[in-house]
């Protein structure tokens, strides 16, 4: 397995910061060049080690000649804080540093594709409706869609103020968010959540609002790692454009 780990200083919140890059292999375990790169984002408070131990990632950076980038999620969600820094800009600043410091990894337009599970699997879909020229595919695997959710969990009433603001605030957050779904004109979607999932009607919804670019996709139960490794194996099968 081929790992990069890559130290930087990030000038977005003006900190140091990391991410950790896959490599494909070929059978014989040689490192090979990569056709496409893959950003792969994490549930909160997460550093991405789960996508290397959890998940058939290796086995699918291998078969379809992918780079995978993982980028750590920790307190900032992949948002810019109401209270805090900017991390969503952080995780833009990756593709900038990359075409810089790591010409290997392909990261021009349309040779990317973006995924993510809980807050980065909204951040994914996010980022692909922001830059669509960037993005062939995005994935949300049981997005956190809900910034005017109540608090629990993870998310204490202090966390939810930081990330996103006063209730009032939270709830326009959505808001802008769904309405930037309906706008989408371009692109394409994968849209899967578990029907016991957190937020599953939210998840229906931003694939009906997306409409045809959108593929939804669901399943009984609640999702774990386990789910998100088959759904990652699918979006990449569908990304690809080979028959699921």
């Amino acid at each position: 397995m081929a790992i990069i780990t890559q130290d930087y200083f990030c000038p977005k919140i003006g900190m140091a910061s990391e991410f950790r890059v896959m490599l494909p292999e070929t059978a014989s375990g040689a490192i090979t060049d990569a056709d496409s790169t893959l950003f792969l984002l994490s549930p909160e408070g997460e550093s991405g080690l789960n996508w290397i131990t959890s998940t058939k990632l290796k086995v699918l950076c291998d078969r379809y000649r992918t780079a995978a980038v993982l980028i750590p999620c920790l307190q900032g969600c992949y948002t810019d804080m109401a209270l805090g820094y900017q991390f969503y800009q952080s995780l833009r600043y990756v593709r900038e540093y990359i075409r810089t410091y790591l010409r290997g990894i392909p990261v021009d337009n349309r040779k990317m594709a973006i995924a993510g599970v809980s807050v980065g699997g909204t951040a994914a879909i996010r980022w692909a409706m922001d830059e669509p020229e960037l993005f062939s595919a995005a994935a949300s695997l049981s997005g956190m869609y809900s910034p005017d959710r109540e608090p629990e969990g993870w998310f204490t009433e202090d966390r939810l103020e930081n990330l996103y603001g006063d209730t009032q605030n939270r709830r326009s957050v959505w808001d802008s968010f769904i309405g930037d779904c309906l706008e989408v004109s371009s692109g394409r979607f994968y849209i899967f959540s578990s029907r016991e999932d957190r937020d599953y009607d939210r998840a229906v919804e931003i694939a009906e609002s997306i409409g045809s670019e959108a593929e939804f996709v669901t399943a009984d139960g609640i999702s774990d790692w386990k789910t998100w490794s088959d759904r990652l194996s699918d979006f990449m099968a569908w990304w690809k454009e080979e028959t699921v």
